[in-house]
C-alpha cells in the first residue's frame, strides 16, 4: 500500500478562524498568526519547512510568524524556554516538532516525555491554536523509544485534534537524501516534502496555502533563495499588518481561513 498523508481524526473539529480585512483591491485577507515550537525539525533556520509554510500563506493572508524552535531542544526545554514566549504570540496555528533529542538522551523516560508533551500541547491548544504535530522518523533513534514517543504524540493528537505530519510512514524518511543529519535535520528535499505535506493537511481545516508559488521555474531555485532572504529573522511580520485596522486579538466575529470567493471545504 502506498503512503497517504494522515487525515485529521476529529471530523467534527471546529475550523480555526482569524480576523480579516478588505484590502484596497476589494479582496478579503485574513490576519494569521503562526508559530514554530520545538527542535530543528520545526525551525531553527529560515529555510525550514515551518517558516516556508508561513511564507507561502502570505499569498492569501497577512502573516505574523514567530519561531522559538531551536536545534536539539527537548520537550522539557520547550516548557522551560519556549512555551511562555510562543503563548505570548497567541498563534492561530502552531507547528510542534519535538522528541528526537528526548529519545536520544541518556535520561530518556517515556512517562516523563508523555507528561511533558501533554503539558505543551494542552497549553497551546488551550489558547485555541491548531496544532501541527510531527511524528518521529524511524531514523530518530532506538525503535522502542521512537515508538513510545510517537504514541505520546498520538495521544496528544487524540486529545486536541489538528494535523499530523507522519515521518514514521513517510516514503522518503528512510532515504539518505531526505536528511542532512539522519532523523534529526532535514535536507532541502526533506524540507520541501514536509512543506507540501503540511499544506495539504491544513487544507482540511480551511487554510489554503499555495506552496507551488515557492518553487519558481523548474530548476531555478530563485523563489527559494528569495524566501531565505525574506525570512532572515525568527520573528517575521508581514509589512501589510502595520497599515490595517484589524480588531484586537481574536475577533468576536472572526472570519474563516479561506477568503471570500474561494471554494470552501465541504
Amino acid at each position: 500500500m502506498g503512503y497517504r498523508p494522515m487525515k485529521p481524526r476529529h471530523s467534527n473539529q471546529q475550523l480555526v478562524r482569524v480576523p480579516a480585512r478588505i484590502d484596497p483591491s476589494g479582496e478579503l485577507r485574513g490576519y494569521l498568526r503562526m508559530a514554530a515550537v520545538g527542535d530543528g525539525l520545526a525551525g531553527g533556520s529560515s529555510t525550514a519547512w515551518a517558516p516556508l509554510l508561513a511564507r507561502a500563506a502570505r499569498r492569501q493572508h497577512d502573516v505574523s510568524f514567530h519561531s522559538v524552535a531551536r536545534p536539539r531542544a527537548t520537550a522539557g526545554w520547550v516548557i522551560l524556554e519556549q512555551l511562555a514566549d510562543v503563548l505570548a504570540h497567541r498563534p492561530h496555528v502552531v507547528v510542534l516538532a519535538v522528541g528526537t533529542y528526548d529519545v536520544r538522551s541518556t535520561a530518556w523516560d517515556p512517562d516523563t516525555f508523555g507528561r511533558e508533551i501533554l503539558t505543551v500541547g494542552d497549553a497551546l491548544a488551550g489558547t485555541g491554536a491548531l496544532l501541527v504535530l510531527t511524528r518521529l522518523a524511524p531514523l530518530a533513534g532506538h525503535p522502542v523509544r521512537v515508538g513510545a514517543a510517537n504514541a505520546a504524540l498520538d495521544a496528544l493528537h487524540e486529545r486536541h485534534g489538528g494535523v499530523v505530519v507522519d515521518l514514521e510512514h513517510h516514503p522518503g524518511a528512510r532515504d539518505a537524501e531526505f536528511w542532512s543529519e539522519p532523523g534529526s535535520r532535514l535536507s532541502e528535499l526533506g524540507q520541501l516534502a514536509l512543506l507540501h505535506e503540511a499544506a495539504a493537511l491544513l487544507s482540511c481545516h480551511g487554510l489554503l496555502v499555495d506552496t507551488d508559488s515557492l518553487e519558481g521555474p523548474a530548476g531555478s531555485g530563485g523563489a527559494r533563495r528569495d524566501l531565505r532572504n525574506g525570512l532572515g529573522s525568527s520573528h517575521h511580520v508581514s509589512t501589510m499588518t502595520t497599515v490595517t485596522n484589524y480588531e484586537q486579538g481574536r475577533s468576536a466575529t472572526p472570519l474563516p481561513f479561506w477568503p471570500l470567493g474561494k471554494v470552501t471545504p465541504s
